[in-house]
């Protein structure tokens, strides 16, 4: 059976304002699935939140061919290591955390959305009232200070 994967990595500096707020501190989180073939396997890296001047918010990608998605999700690990090893910054991590894959068509169980009537697909889901929660992931830069 295919399984979802999901663990939650941060990097800290050890030098800390005097709030205890670290000089340097992201936040990442890391889901994996299945790939397009059984062996294969994919996991999406996503910067929850960002302490550090130099840090651009970015998603990234990565697939295999074997291992399925453990394979995938160390891959994932191996490069924010890879990416965070000159910066003198501490790993920790939750435990990687499986889920069973539950297959869906888009003609199961749901009826159809109308969207005719509607100005956003977001709009259209709130009023069917199926039980669908909407989250917005669209990316937005702001400058906070």
């Amino acid at each position: 059976m295919a399984e979802m994967l999901d663990c939650l990595v941060s990097y800290y500096s050890a030098k800390a304002h005097r709030g205890g707020m670290p000089l340097q501190y992201l936040c990442y989180r890391i889901v994996g699935g299945p790939g397009s073939t059984p062996e294969g396997g994919v996991a999406a890296i996503t910067l929850l939140a960002a302490k550090n001047p130099n840090a651009e918010l970015y998603h990234f990608l990565h697939a295999v061919q074997e291992g399925g998605p453990r394979a995938a999700v160390a891959a994932a690990l191996n490069y924010l290591d890879a990416v965070h090893h000159k910066s003198d910054l501490t790993r920790v991590q939750t435990e990687v955390r499986s889920t069973p894959c539950v297959e869906r068509r888009p003609d199961d169980d749901l009826p159809p959305i109308d969207l005719s009537a509607h100005e956003s697909a977001e709009a259209a889901v709130r009023s069917s009232h199926q039980g669908i929660t909407v989250l917005n992931t669209r990316h937005e830069r702001r400058k906070l200070f």
